[in-house]
């Protein structure tokens, strides 16, 4: 029997899906749930929305109840604006390129899909990486009011994505949170550029009980990658990892000083593919750093599960375990920047949620992932 791997849950003000790769039969049925989602988000809005996303490309299937949505949104007279990220030639870039680059293998099209929006009002904007990536996936709904809201996490808004790939994302009903998106997404809308982005845009608000601390790089993504590695060194629970790739020599060495702490359990996956990526690009370089990086994930990799996906070509299945996330002890960290170096360079968001529920929750998601994909280690 197909079996759909799609979990919804809500704790207050923070709802959240989880996401696994379905079963052959129950892939489309689990990406047009994940479609109707996203419109339902979109029809919630009554003001404006504001959508920062890497890769946006649906099938006629699931790309139409969203492009109705925002259809429909546009006709009642709200402001719409869509931020994506400006194209390379997918010919060009190579499975190590992404790796280089720190984001998820995606291939053009995000400019031609959107073009299904033409003849409408709704205001779309290429967004220039330099040579990096604007790699956010979220949408803010209604900033400004009392009801705002923002739709985060790792999922593009992709077939792959929602059928494919394991994923979470989060909604949270916030008019603080929302705020600090809405600088972040108006400091990319502005120049085109991510280069000035994410400077001082750091906060902590308070969403139903849970403290919820807000990041984006490239202007904070040296602090970022910091926190993220001082956080995990300072576990003493628990430390489980979710992450495509994990190549940030803090991160690496954060989770080596964990293995073996008495009282601490140390669990987690990567992608195997996607690392292999990362090593070949440690390799070619042979700088003393890529050395160093290479033996800290051979000391760790035995201590994770990975899955084997299918290398990256354009046409070929976006298959990858795509989750960017941690939980360390009674607090989760996540959103779109991999455990990467190089992903501090990109445009990116992040959460650090500090809730008992809200981390037993992601624990028992990335339990269900080391279930499913036993091995361990490349």
């Amino acid at each position: 029997m197909a079996q759909s791997t799609f979990e919804a849950w809500q704790e207050g003000q923070i709802a959240g899906l989880f996401l696994i790769a379905a079963d052959k039969d129950a892939r489309q049925a689990q990406a047009e749930v994940m479609a109707k989602r996203l419109a339902a988000f979109v029809a919630g809005a009554k003001f404006n929305i504001h959508i920062a996303i890497y890769d946006f490309r649906l099938d006629s299937l699931t790309a139409a109840p969203v492009l109705a949505a925002l259809r429909a949104q546009d006709q009642a007279g709200l402001t719409i604006r869509i931020a994506y990220h400006r194209e390379r030639p997918a010919a060009h870039l190579t499975q190590q390129d992404f790796a280089h680059m720190g984001g998820d293998p995606a291939p053009p099209g995000t400019e031609a899909f959107l073009a299904a929006l033409d003849g409408t009002g709704i205001e779309r904007k290429a967004i220039d990486g330099h040579g990096h990536l604007m790699h956010n996936k979220y949408v803010i709904r209604d900033a400004m009011t009392p009801q705002a809201a923002v739709w985060m996490g790792s999922a593009n808004f992709t077939e792959g994505a929602w059928s494919l790939q394991e994923n979470n994302v989060l909604v949270l009903n916030s008019p603080d949170l929302a705020q600090f998106y809405e600088t972040d997404f108006w400091e990319l809308w502005t120049t085109a550029s991510i280069t000035t982005t994410g400077r001082n845009d750091t906060g902590t608000v308070e969403i139903g009980g849970a403290d919820v601390s807000v990041f984006f790089s490239p202007g904070e993504g040296r602090e970022i990658d910091l926190d993220i590695a001082q956080r995990i060194g300072a576990a003493r629970k628990r430390l489980l990892i979710a992450s495509m790739d994990i190549s940030s020599g803090g991160v690496l060495g954060a989770i080596n000083d964990c293995i073996g702490r008495a009282g601490l359990t140390v669990d987690g996956i990567f992608d195997g593919t996607q690392m292999r990526g990362v090593l070949d690009d440690w390799e070619r370089s042979g700088s003393p750093q890529s050395r160093a990086k290479s033996q800290l994930f051979a000391a760790i990799a035995p201590h994770l599960h990975s899955k084997k996906s299918t290398p990256f070509a354009p046409q070929a299945p976006h298959d990858y375990m795509h989750n960017k996330l941690a939980v360390v002890d009674d607090a989760v960290i996540t959103g779109s920047f991999n455990f990467s170096n190089n992903a501090t360079k990109n445009a990116e968001n992040v959460l650090l949620i500090a809730s008992k529920a809200i981390a037993d929750r992601y624990a028992a998601y990335v339990s269900t992932l080391t279930e499913k994909y036993p091995q361990m280690g490349l």
